[in-house]
């Protein structure tokens, strides 16, 4: 008797956060100083909106009027320093009404969220995960076939290499959210380049960058991701090859499809990894820069772990790491030659000029100073 090929496999996987890692919900999302939360004694305090209003009902205020009543005329005509002011006479117990606390860090005006489920649980879309993996194996399939990145456009497009729509090697991958409960208030530093002389030269950007809620280094969560190996097996066997993704065999030729995409994840982050660490050696001026370094190449190290993948994604992972950084063989050369196939606005000369890719989000969380954004994956 014959075994059956399983057309989908199920692998209940891990994930793990390395550095401080932010999807955000969106600026409607984010929370306000005096609406969302107060600071208070080095607190951040995320209210219970509902707890919070049923205080200022039952508080009086000027006459007839509640606090609640003031509180809803300040809201109304934006007077946020106001409404501390209120919420602070009325020495209010944050602890009795806060539904979110975060210690030790004073926050801008605006805190920029993570997404959440619908019960309010934090998560990594699994589709953010996937958009990772996307640029490893777009980066894989790049190498294997050879092609010069400079010809790539002129030559090839990425239907080349992933499929188009139908036949997409990513729509035979499925990935899942993890929920991941524990997140904490990062302030986010920019790492930049200025020109000094003829000589670039690293520094930070005056009054920080923003603040933003982040998963915590080492925290948890479970998810899924769903390979359909077998299904295309299946496909080729019925000889319909119009259906197969054009570069199937250098995806799914291993008999463990999540240990060779594991592999493919990990030697991609590992050549991201290498061009980083020589970017921030060249442009060590700033303060710090040593920790960076020390913290990158201990990701790097991670990379050579076989049963693990080590994944750069979302917010603040820069522009090379958000597109696949297959184009450029170092991180160093647009500073000195910017790229001319990307033109963005220049604030010191107020008009478009080629980009040079020269800054860095940094997350300082008091005893960890590091690049956002890497993620460790495995299987459970």
């Amino acid at each position: 008797m014959q075994n059956k090929i399983k057309p989908v496999s199920n692998y209940p996987a891990k994930v793990r956060i390395l550095t401080p890692t932010h999807v955000g919900a969106g600026s409607h999302k984010n929370w306000q100083n005096g609406i969302d939360f107060f600071y208070k004694n080095g607190f951040i305090y995320v209210v219970d909106s509902r707890k919070l209003y049923k205080i200022l009902d039952e508080t009086p205020a000027r006459g007839s009027m509640s606090a609640l009543d003031v509180y809803t005329n300040y809201l109304a005509n934006r007077k946020l320093d106001k409404i501390e002011q209120l919420i602070r006479e009325i020495d209010i117990d944050f602890e009795e009404i806060a539904r979110l606390k975060f210690n030790d860090v004073n926050p801008d005006k605006e805190i920029q969220t993570l997404i959440r489920t619908g019960k309010g649980v934090p998560m990594l879309p699994g589709s953010s995960i996937k958009g990772a993996i996307r640029s490893a194996v777009f980066s894989h399939l790049l190498r294997e076939k050879r092609i010069d990145p400079r010809d790539f456009h002129e030559k090839y497009t990425e239907k080349d290499l992933l499929g188009s729509f139908s036949n997409d090697i990513m729509r035979f991958i499925r990935v899942y959210d993890a929920e991941i409960l524990q997140t904490e208030i990062s302030l986010i530093s920019l790492f930049n380049l200025y020109k000094y002389g003829k000589d670039w030269e690293s520094d930070y950007k005056d009054g920080g960058l923003c603040t933003v809620e982040s998963f915590i280094p080492n925290a948890t969560g479970d998810f899924r991701i769903d390979i359909a190996a077998g299904l295309l097996n299946l496909i080729e066997q019925g000889k319909k090859r119009d259906v197969l993704p054009p570069n199937m065999q250098q995806i799914w030729h291993s008999a463990n499809p999540i240990k060779f995409l594991f592999k493919i994840i990990n030697e991609h982050t590992r050549r991201h990894l290498k061009k980083e660490i020589q970017f921030f050696e060249q442009y060590n001026q700033a303060e710090d820069s040593e920790l960076i370094i020390e913290k990158l190449e201990e990701l790097q190290a991670l990379t050579q772990n076989e049963n693990t993948a080590i994944l750069r994604m979302s917010y603040g992972s820069g522009f090379h790491a958000i597109t696949g950084d297959w184009r450029f063989s170092n991180h160093t050369s647009t500073i000195d030659n910017p790229d001319d196939k990307n033109w963005v606005y220049s604030q010191s000369t107020r008009r478009k000029e080629p980009a040079r890719y020269k800054s860095r989000r940094i997350a300082d969380n008091r005893d960890l100073f590091a690049c956002m954004g890497f993620v460790e994956l495995s299987l459970r």
